[in-house]
């Protein structure tokens, strides 16, 4: 049973509508443990400390009048906290064909649309799955949001929540680090942005009248549609919909950041560097006809654009900006190079503001005209890229500290490959997912990233 409450913005409509059956809008990570926890302790934490927040207790519902989030009356946390153990044996490889089978598995849209899976992965160690879909938030609040899971009362715990997404902000860790300079910018000039994106995000009905009318939206449109097509390659062709996860072993982010310092760049421009680097090791293996010099491989990246302080806030509050990135360079020092102009130009743009005047627009008008653009936007890139800064301190969770950190981001559209880059504990954790007809074993790509991490950390010693 259920009741209506409240109206979706158009940002989350447009979220809530982006589903494909091939590529899913759903968030999902996974914190693994050297422990057992259970599930009864982590039923009561995620009732006190999760449901807090009286969202996850509704359900995105499309209307006449529009999508709104409607309250589940008969609300079974049981539905949503479950266990599983996996066969003996299996350990992370089982634990990763598990996560595939996940990620392309549909939540549940009778009931709120988000879930807590509690993996026995062997006798003694446990693993957290959460999937959520994307229209409840985007993924700076929902990391805020699980890491409020952590224990209060230690304070470990305490201080790496309270100082997850700004630990690193000197470093540039994280995509979230354009956010300040654009947010700046766009108070002294929404007046005059393309498109009016912050203006239509703050006043929806504006944007509903303007997805109406097509006012602002051809602009846009006409923007992003200028920027080229992706070019043909081994990333490029037709998803099925059966999804694959990997990772990286962890890398020591003081190394990270030593080697950034030695370069001159900051860590973001090496850890894209390195994402750019295990791509072109990987389409080399391909015999990808397409890796050629000068070859740029275009990713999607979410770029924060919350105020300081709404972190927690759930709805989605990010633009996209897109990175050439230079799988086609030779040597690691010129893709570096390469990577901070792009970087550095990707800073003045208004690229962010854009996307999110858009999806703010679209998500308030017809469908048919939402498809179209998320058809355009998945021509633009080859993959979706993010990166997000956690805590720097072990995380406690139920009296067992987080071992490791991951999560991956979802795809829209035709676009099959997704890598995200967390940093947790003083360590840098690489993940991907991808869509097996594209890319059969993602671990073939994951395994290239500590390797470029090594050549660049090398070149930074030989120029010092």
């Amino acid at each position: 049973m259920s009741e209506r409450h409240d109206s979706m913005s158009g940002v989350d409509t447009a979220w809530l509508h982006m589903d494909r059956p091939a590529n899913l809008m759903q968030i999902m990570g996974v914190m693994t443990f050297r422990r057992r926890l259970s599930l009864p302790a982590l039923r009561e934490r995620v009732e006190s400390q999760f449901l807090v927040h009286r969202r996850f207790r509704m359900r995105p519902v499309d209307g006449t009048l529009g999508a709104v989030w409607e309250t589940v009356t008969d609300f079974d946390l049981r539905r949503h906290v479950r266990q599983r153990t996996l066969p003996r044996g299996g350990g992370d490889r089982a634990l990763q064909r598990l996560l595939g089978r996940l990620a392309a598995t549909p939540l549940d849209a009778s009931r709120p649309r988000w879930e807590f899976l509690l993996v026995h992965v062997t006798a003694r160690r446990s693993a957290l799955v959460i999937r959520i879909h994307h229209c409840y938030a985007d993924g700076i609040a929902l990391v805020r949001v699980i890491l409020g899971l952590a224990d209060r009362e230690t304070p470990a715990g305490s201080a790496a929540t309270t100082r997850v997404l700004h630990a690193d902000a000197a470093d540039d860790v994280g995509f979230a680090g354009l956010a300040p300079e654009v947010l700046a910018r766009a108070w002294h000039e929404a007046a005059t942005l393309a498109g009016q994106g912050l203006h239509f995000a703050l006043h929806p009905g504006e944007a509903a009248r303007a997805a109406l009318s097509g006012v602002g939206i051809a602009a846009e449109l006409a923007q992003l549609a200028m920027l080229p097509d992706e070019p043909r390659s081994s990333l490029r062709g037709t998803i099925r919909g059966d999804k694959a996860v990997a990772w990286a072993r962890p890398w020591p982010l003081a190394t990270v950041r030593a080697a950034a310092r030695s370069l001159g760049c900051t860590i973001n421009d090496l850890l894209v560097t390195a994402v750019s680097g295990a791509l072109a090791r990987w389409m080399a293996t391909q015999g990808d006809a397409a890796l050629a010099p000068g070859l740029a491989l275009r990713a999607a990246l979410p770029v924060n654009l919350r105020a300081a302080g709404s972190e927690e806030a759930l709805g989605n509050r990010f633009g996209l900006v897109f990175l050439d990135l230079p799988v086609g360079a030779g040597r690691a020092l010129e893709r570096l190079v390469l990577v901070r102009q792009r970087m550095h130009a990707l800073k003045a743009s208004h690229q962010p503001l854009m996307t999110l005047g858009l999806l703010a627009a679209l998500g308030l008008g017809p469908r048919r005209l939402q498809d179209g653009a998320i058809d355009l936007l998945s021509r633009k890139a080859s993959l979706v890229m993010s990166n997000v800064p956690g805590p720097r301190e072990p995380l406690p969770l139920l009296g067992v500290p987080v071992d490791t950190m991951m999560f991956w981001v979802p795809q829209s559209g035709d676009v099959g490959l997704g890598v995200s880059v967390l940093t947790y504990d003083g360590k840098v954790q690489f993940g991907v997912m991808a869509d097996r007809a594209l890319v059969p074993d993602p671990a073939e790509i994951a395994a290239g990233f500590p390797l470029e991490l090594r050549a660049l950390t090398r070149l930074a010693r030989t120029r010092s």
